[in-house]
């Protein structure tokens, strides 16, 4: 089974782009060379005082196996007791904020590539400006929940960052 969704054009609308997550925390990654937007979300800023007793992060291994493993009655059972749970411990999602990256640069984006690595759960975006390659890396860590985006380049380069709540 491919465990790497590769696209090799970018995802200009939300709907278009790639999730990430590790059930508590999460982004949804979408826009175009030179300007991405990381839409950032996790359950304790949306949730009010219920909290849902959703197992998702530990659940991830046995998900994933059983989808490599093509059983899907089985994956759906730990789904919806894992991830989905009952409709009265859901609330209203919205996202929290969206981090936009801008590269400030005349050149013109060439080689545009996104990954998602299911396998390491790692989404990356690299392109290149000229001679210069940049490259987005993320990941949702599972024990601290914390969301993490490196931003490297090849040479130096200008960036603006836009944080939008």
């Amino acid at each position: 089974m491919k465990t790497v969704l590769t696209y090799h054009h970018p995802a200009p609308v939300w709907i278009e782009g790639l999730p990430l997550g590790n059930g508590s925390s999460g982004m949804m990654v979408f826009g175009c060379a030179k300007h991405e937007t990381f839409m950032l979300n996790h359950d304790r800023l949306w949730q009010h005082k219920q909290h849902k007793s959703f197992q998702t992060a530990r659940a991830i291994p046995t998900l994933m196996k059983l989808v490599k493993e093509q059983k899907p009655d089985e994956f759906n059972a730990v789904f919806q007791s894992t991830v989905v749970g009952d409709a009265t411990a859901c609330n209203a999602y919205q996202p929290f904020a969206d981090l936009e990256v801008e590269v400030l640069s005349g050149e013109t984006a060439d080689g545009y590539e996104r990954r998602l690595d299911l396998e390491n759960a790692v989404l990356t975006v690299e392109y290149r400006l000229g001679e210069n390659r940049i490259r987005y890396t993320a990941f949702c860590d599972i024990r601290s929940s914390v969301m993490r985006i490196r931003i490297a380049a090849g040479k130096p380069t200008d960036l603006r960052l836009r944080y939008r709540r």
